[in-house]
């Protein structure tokens, strides 16, 4: 099977290279946030997690924009060698999330996914959104989360209720889920490979899109999850936009019409 295969930018690549290295280096991460249709009915967008952060190698504007951001929210020395000062001391509960690992959206990112959506809505389609740092609390541990995500809930939420079906993320390694009421949004955050054993090493899933639901077929680590999808305001459900995910499927590899 040919596929193309779309990257993301998350806290372990700007760890080892700058932004110019990743774009040489990893094949399809730009532009850094980007959106597509996939098929009709379905649009995925992809968000840069770390538009603020303190960790790109290299430093630079970017960097000092973000320790100035971070520093507000964060007393300790941010500039410290990394691993040399405990970055988390004096901080509770939600207030965790501001760390140097974390990361950050501007407004014009959030602009810009508010303009996506809306246009989705406007075309009837539902949205798949894969940002590395998760959003929703309720979805990763406190110290795991996007350093202004009640900013980027309000942007998503935006379009209204059905219009973003799932957020999937990474970066909590025990993974997690949770479910926006307001707008009927689920957000997944995927275990991390690290947490495998020798035995079985897999940690992926595949995920296939319904017209009323979409299934989370895992591989391994990664557990399998039915989301339901309450049906778009005016729109005609139709036909599946994939054929069911079957325990076949998972195992050998069946090849549904509408995949991720």
């Amino acid at each position: 099977v040919t596929a193309v295969v779309h990257h993301l930018v998350g806290n372990h690549e700007l760890y080892n290279f700058s932004r110019s290295e990743c774009a040489k280096l990893i094949p399809n991460i730009t532009p850094w946030y980007r959106s597509w249709v996939l098929s009709p009915h379905w649009r995925i967008v992809v968000l840069d997690a770390y538009e603020l952060n303190t960790i790109e190698r290299g430093g630079g504007e970017a960097v000092e924009e973000g320790l100035d951001y971070l520093s507000r929210y964060n007393p300790n020395d941010l500039r410290a060698p990394r691993g040399s000062v405990d970055c988390s001391t004096g901080l509770r509960g939600l207030e965790s999330r501001y760390l140097p690992m974390g990361g950050g959206y501007k407004g014009e990112q959030l602009r810009w996914l508010r303009g996506e959506l809306e246009a989705a809505r406007r075309s009837r389609e539902r949205v798949i959104v894969m940002t590395h740092v998760p959003i929703h609390p309720g979805s990763a541990a406190a110290g795991a989360l996007t350093w202004n995500y009640e900013e980027a809930m309000g942007a998503l939420r935006s379009a209204g209720p059905g219009v973003v079906a799932v957020v999937l993320s990474g970066h909590d390694h025990s993974g997690g889920y949770a479910f926006d009421e307001e707008v009927d949004t689920h957000y997944v955050t995927l275990p991390s490979p690290l947490h495998t054993s020798a035995d079985d090493p897999r940690a992926h899933c595949v995920v296939e899109a319904y017209a009323d639901r979409l299934e989370i077929c895992g591989r391994g680590l990664v557990p399998s999850r039915t989301l339901p999808l309450l049906p778009l305001p005016d729109a005609d459900a139709g036909a599946p936009l994939a054929q069911p995910c079957t325990h076949q499927d998972r195992d050998k590899g069946g090849a549904p019409r509408a995949q991720l």
